[in-house]
């Protein structure tokens, strides 16, 4: 004879507490609110990068929008170096942004160099200014 064990009622599928969903659809939110920023910085550096075109002035606003742009994406990049040297990737990246933006400001090239650039502002220059901080 064999021994027969009582049916295993199937499980129930434990609910999500309530603030499990708030916590999940506030993270999206978060993360939607962080694309538009990014979005909108590089809109920013891609205007820097087309002022080129307004005369007399518009390679300096394009250098300067290079060189903010260029900053962030230094820092951007220097946070995933070997050594981490944020200060210096700042710092050339500001150099080389300025450069791109006063020389090859208005260029397809340029445009696309700033508009990326632009986009890592703000996780860039945050990283550059508080890096020091501990």
């Amino acid at each position: 004879m064999r021994s027969q064990k009582p049916p295993v009622p199937p499980q129930q599928p434990e609910n999500e507490p309530p603030g499990d969903q708030h916590r999940d659809s506030q993270e999206i939110i978060n993360n939607l609110k962080l694309g538009a920023v990014a979005a909108a910085c590089g809109g920013l550096g891609y205007a820097g990068s087309v002022a080129h075109a307004i005369p007399y002035v518009g390679p300096a606003i394009s250098g300067v929008a290079g060189a903010i742009v260029g900053a962030s994406a230094g820092a951007s990049l220097a946070s995933v170096m070997p050594g981490q040297r944020i200060k210096t990737g700042a710092l050339l990246g500001a150099i080389s942004g300025a450069i791109v933006g006063a020389s090859g400001g208005g260029t397809l090239a340029g445009n696309v160099a700033m508009g990326v650039a632009g986009a890592t502002a703000p996780y860039g220059l945050l990283l550059a200014v508080f890096s020091g901080a501990s």
